[in-house]
This record gives C-alpha cells, structure tokens and sequence, in this order.
C-alpha cells in the first residue's frame, strides 16, 4: 500500500449511529477542496463504513507492512499470581459477564450426581427468541475433554468467553479483556454456566434484550492439554490459530476467577504498551526542498494532541503531558471496542467539526477542561472526532523505531473508521498542492514528514515541518 494514498480499509465493526463518519465528513471536504482547487489528485475521501468486525488478518497485515510476522495472542515469562484488572465482564466493576455458573463457581467433577449441568443454561434462554443452541435435557455427548473455543462478546460490554470442553459440556469463563499478553498482569475471568458442546461452533447476533444479547464472534478454537484440574485452579496449555501457550485460571471468591499467563514471551521482543511515551513534534518553518520521495504531507488540523492506548477493547487517552484523559473523550470508548483484540498505540489529534464539517478550535474549546467528564449538553453540541496519523505501538511490538512511512502503512491497514473516529488523510502531490488545498479547507497549513523519520518521543524535530505558507 502506498503511503501516500488515503486510509481506505473497511472499519473492523459497525460504527456507532446517529451522525456522519470522520471519514467521510472530513476527507470529504478535503475532497470537495481538491476538486475545486484542481491542484492535487483525486480520490482523497475515505471509503465509507463497512459493517462487521474486521478479519483476524487485520492485525497480522499491519505487521506485515513493518517488516515483521504476526504473533498471535500470549504473554511472557511468569509473573505475581495476585491482584488483577478489577474490570467486570459487564463493564460495572461488579457482576458477572454472561452471569454465573452454579456450584459457586466451582468447576471440578467427573460425575454430575444426577444432576443436569445444563439445567442453569436453558432456563437463562428461550429456544424461539434466541439463535444459540438450546439442546433438550438427556445423555450428554462423549468426548475428549481437548478442545476449547474462545469467542468475541459484543454484548452489554465487550468480554471474550473462554470455554473449554469438560465432561460433555463447555465449562465457561468471561474474560472481559481476554487472555493476558503481559506476564505481570493477571486478568479477571468471570465463572459463568456451562454451556453445550455445540455452542463451540456457534457465532451470530443474540437478539437485544435477550440474555448476552450482542453479536458472537468465534475468535480462536482449537485444542487444550490439562496439567490440572480441581474445584479452585485449571491449568492448561492452549494450541490454537491465536491462543498458544500454559494458563491457569483460579478461584477468588465466588464465581470470581483471575488467569495468568505462565508460558515465556510469544515472540523474542514482544512489549507491551508503552506508557511513558508523549508526542512527536513539529518545527516551524518554510516548506522542505526535495521531492515527494523525501516527504510526506499531512493536513494541520489546529485540534488537541491525544495519544490512545487500545488493550482488551478499552481506550487510555493521554495529552501531550502525559496526563491521563480518557475521561474527557468518552465518544472513543466505542473505537476501543470496534478494535477488539488488538493492542496497539496510536498517535492522533480531536478535533471538533463546525456545520460545514470543518474543524473549529473555538468549537474545541467549549468543551470542559481536557481531564474532566463532558456532560450530555457538551456531547450534544460539542462533539469530537479524532484523527489518527500514527501508529507507535501493535501487538507486542514497538514501532518507533521503524520509519515514518511504514507506520503510516500498518495505521491504514488497521480499518480505523467510525463515527467519531477515522485516519486523518494524506495529501498526495507536492507541499505547494497541499497548502493549496489546507487554505482552501480553512485550515493553517501542512505538517511535512520525512518518509524515513523514526518516532522521537517528547521531541521537537525538523522531521517533521508545521508550514503555513
């Protein structure tokens, strides 16, 4: 893909509704400029939203574009068995994902005693208003006790149920960020109902209002080894498509359970999210002599810094301080959702777009200070849309040190396009094109990137060139 084009990969899920895609409002002005202008080539808008989740390749095609080879999911080396996310599978910080499983979230047995294992699951589903399998009470099927399936829950809040096959049914586990990439972090993983063995092939759209409503993805399955098995901790090596590796899962308190990762890294220089990086910037100054093959161009957007952190479908925002803002921009939860599994950083500007779809900073700045909460008003008539123009982090690895133009390349293969979330466009053509089309927008100017220019956190760099005229 060349860097120069614009983003044009389908959005990894539906985007929220109610009003136009940054995509689509912006670079459609951008397009509208340049038809009138006449100066650059055609072709600057963004594709519009494509609906559901994006493939699995997603991310293994952003690596790719780096130079380097997809990973998969895991985590390294061994780490604290105590403490944990805090976060609940439905998002409250208290209750159960899909609800929880009888036997106070115990899951050890060889016999039921009589007992249906299935019983708490039928009753939480009515077999004519749900798509889910809901098999009859009777024997149930003979198995090898070595399969698993992990699937996407778009539910009330996104979680991934982990189920693995056991005594002819699918003992089950929300996870509401799913499998631990990090060592050092243990993650919560709710106890729910057992389910039936064919619900390990099933995907599809749980009505709203019935029990998990949401869409079901079918995320990773493959086949488990058993180290151990008893009331309080399971452990056990996974060998899928995208989980790999030993985890135990293990009793707190009721149906709250915690998972670890045991296994070593995935891959050698796996990392995870950086947390103390700040932004890249800009000098001032004249356009840069040399071609386009030297320079990249990129529209100055006027709007406020932001760096977004992206791990277990939940957003960490931080300014150009390295404050913490995630409170400020509540409209980019959902963005974190549509990413899924995906753990990356991205490196972006918000922006707040007048009637004329337009940024305007006097429209920015009516909203409240950047680490408070806005309220209904400000969402109502202040809302926010960012642009993403880089991309430091995915999936375990760290891209800085990779030059500008294969970042570029690995943000637009991540299809970043929603509602108030999109990738900001290039501008193809020289830096004289570009202006031409900023002026013409009502915009300050162009920011001019060398194509072979690393990340340098927290740097003022000639990399990088913020020119008006």
């Amino acid at each position: 893909m060349s860097v120069t084009a614009v983003a044009g990969t389908a959005a990894p899920g539906k985007a929220e509704r109610g009003t136009a895609a940054p995509g689509t409002a912006v670079a459609g002005t951008v397009e509208r400029g340049t038809a009138a202008l006449g100066t650059v080539e055609r072709g600057m808008a963004l594709v519009g939203k494509a609906p559901g989740k994006a493939a699995p390749g997603k991310a293994a095609a952003a690596e790719r574009s780096v130079g380097k080879t997809a990973a998969g999911t895991g985590a390294a080396g061994k780490g604290a068995r105590r403490g944990g996310d805090g976060s609940r599978a439905d998002g409250s910080g208290g209750g159960g994902g899909e609800g929880a499983g009888g036997g106070k979230g115990r899951v050890s047995r060889r016999k039921s005693g009589g007992r249906d294992p299935l019983a708490t699951y039928r009753g939480m589903r009515d077999p004519e208003r749900t798509p889910e399998p809901v098999p009859a009470a009777g024997p149930l099927p003979e198995g090898n006790d070595d399969t698993f399936v992990i699937q996407e829950h778009h539910a009330r809040s996104l979680h991934w149920d982990v189920r693995l096959e056991r005594d002819g049914v699918l003992v089950s586990w929300a996870v509401p960020k799913g499998l631990p990439l990090n060592p050092k972090e243990n993650r919560l993983a709710v106890h729910t109902e057992d389910h039936p063995i064919d619900y390990g092939s099933f995907e599809g759209d749980i009505p709203a209002g019935e029990y998990g409503g949401g869409k079901v993805i079918l995320w990773d399955r493959g086949r488990y080894e058993m180290e151990e098995w008893t009331d309080r901790e399971v452990k056990v090596v996974f060998h899928g498509n995208r989980a790999e590796g030993r985890y135990v899962f293990f009793q707190t308190r009721g149906s709250d359970w915690m998972v670890h990762r045991m296994d070593g890294p995935p891959f050698p220089d796996w990392q995870p999210v950086p947390t103390e990086l700040t932004p890249m910037t800009a000098t001032k100054g004249p356009l840069p002599s040399g071609g386009r093959r030297q320079w990249a161009y990129e529209l100055a957007w006027a709007g406020n810094r932001i760096l977004v952190a992206v791990e277990g479908g939940r957003i960490r925002v931080r300014d150009e301080k390295g404050r913490d803002v995630s409170a400020a921009y509540p409209e980019l939860r959902a963005m974190g959702a549509e990413l899924g599994s995906t753990v990356c950083l991205l490196d972006g500007e918000v922006v707040a777009l007048g009637k004329d779809g337009r940024p305007d900073p006097s429209l920015l700045r009516r909203r409240p200070a950047r680490q408070a909460a806005p309220g209904a008003k400000d969402l109502r008539e202040v809302p926010i849309t960012f642009l993403a123009f880089d991309l430091l982090h995915l999936d375990g690895r760290d891209l800085i040190g990779r030059p500008y133009e294969e970042r570029r390349a690995a943000l637009e293969t991540l299809g970043l396009e929603g509602d108030r979330w999109g990738v900001a466009p290039a501008v193809p053509g020289t830096g004289r094109d570009a202006l031409k089309v900023a002026h013409g927008l009502g915009l300050n100017g162009v920011v001019a990137k060398r194509r072979r220019s690393l990340y340098r956190s927290g740097v003022t760099t000639a990399d990088w060139i913020l020119t008006a005229d």
